[in-house]
């Protein structure tokens, strides 16, 4: 999972994401609302979401999507990231 940025014609920053499927999918179809990362980051705003080249198969047959349909190796769609903070042992239980 690697993070990074550019810039775009405008001279704004954005950020992108890599995650490995089916967790882009979840969270463009709203399904996933958190990322739990282990670093923090000060930036807000748009982030590109990008799909690693492998597949998580299991966790995508429990989600009920097909491993072998999953776009991989790809931007695949825009989030805001809107909020930053500690995971706690509450996050756990809900």
């Amino acid at each position: 999972m690697k993070s990074g940025k550019s810039s775009i014609g405008s001279g704004q920053t954005v950020r992108a994401l890599t995650i490995r499927q089916p967790f882009p999918e979840l969270i463009l179809r709203r399904r996933k609302p958190y990322e739990i990362r282990s670093w923090r980051t000060n930036y807000r705003g748009p982030l590109l979401i990008h799909s690693a080249g492998k597949v998580k198969t299991d966790c995508a047959e429990e989600a009920g999507l097909e491993a072998d349909t999953l776009i991989t190796s790809a931007f695949v769609g825009i989030a805001v990231l809107s909020d930053v903070r500690p995971y706690t042992r509450a996050d756990s239980s809900s």
